[in-house]
């Protein structure tokens, strides 16, 4: 055997030798139940203030953060509660502050915390013994490395629950996690948002329905609609336009959601926003201007042709 191999094989058994210490060692420390965290690897519950007052005691330490935008308006502000020594941090976002036991957002646990979710998985534990445990838990949404400290997006692999957890690992060893805690939004309570914009939208359909009917042309004995007509068409039809393509992309950016309701929310809103163009074109249809009247028309062709072709070709 040659010097070089020799040299080798002694590496490969020390880098063994300190890979087998380090998880004796992280073997060896006292650990504790991670709290509120169920045998799916997730939170179990939406949770509230009271929980933690009866699971924790008091945080060391309860403050607020301002909550400002890009412009600097002001949009009040976060509750943040730190519990130091068991290494957990509670956040309570500005909307959800009301009531007095309002509901937390998330969960972040990191050192000092030696704590153990039901499913193995240990704050401090290395890298390469937590991996199988997280790839066997949990459903990995999303895995990339920042420098070089890989991070992971996981979900319930049941799919109980839209709850995620997010995984970090600092020096090979897993030094972050945290949880969002809040109960996914209901369907009743993903349709009341869209409530309002439904009831827009018929509002304005109705009124750009009075326009169409209003609407002037060129035959003998109809009436030549007034400046003041051609004006509120124009801003009514822009209207639409512009809520029609907002509430599309809305809808569209929702359909592309795991989560059912979301879609069928997505959906209502896509539909929703077609109607606002085919209305739009509807009104402008019979605009006097006829480049406009034309495209208009032939806007309305293709939105139907469309739904047509999607509905028989998806």
């Amino acid at each position: 055997m040659t010097l070089r191999a020799v040299l080798l094989l002694g590496a490969l058994l020390s880098r063994g030798a300190a890979c087998d210490a380090q998880s004796s060692a992280f073997e060896s420390m006292a650990q504790s139940p991670m709290p509120f965290v169920a045998t799916s690897g997730v939170v179990e519950k939406a949770l509230r203030f009271s929980d933690l007052a009866g699971t924790l005691g008091q945080a060391d330490t309860d403050v607020t953060r301002p909550v400002s935008y890009d412009n600097g308006y002001r949009r009040g502000e976060d509750r943040v509660m730190t519990y130091k020594s068991r290494g957990m941090t509670f956040l309570i976002e500005r909307d959800a502050r009301k009531g007095s036991d309002p509901v937390v957002s998330t969960m972040t646990v990191t050192a000092p915390s030696r704590a153990t979710l039901p499913n193995g998985l240990a704050m401090g534990m290395p890298y390469a013994q937590a991996l199988p445990i997280l790839e066997r838990s949990y459903k990995v949404e999303k895995a990339y490395k920042t420098g070089l400290q890989p991070w992971f997006t996981v979900t319930d692999r049941e799919r109980e629950t839209d709850r995620t957890v997010h995984i970090s690992f600092t020096d090979g060893k897993l030094s972050f996690v945290m949880f969002t805690t809040r109960d996914p939004p209901s369907l009743l309570q993903r349709m009341r948002q869209w409530v309002g914009s439904a009831l827009l939208l018929v509002l304005m359909s109705a009124i750009a329905w009075v326009f169409y009917q209003l609407r002037g042309g060129d035959d003998e004995g109809e009436r030549e609609p007034s400046r003041l007509v051609e004006t509120a068409r124009y801003t009514i039809a822009a209207l639409l336009v512009s809520g029609g393509a907002i509430m599309a992309a809305v809808g569209v950016s929702a359909f592309r959601s795991s989560d059912p309701y979301s879609r069928m929310a997505g959906l209502i809103a896509l539909l929703a926003g077609l109607g606002g163009l085919f209305y739009a074109a509807l009104v402008l249809s019979g605009a006097r201007n006829k480049a406009v009247s034309i495209i208009s028309s032939g806007l309305i062709l293709l939105l139907v042709a469309a739904s047509v072709a999607g509905k028989f070709f998806h």
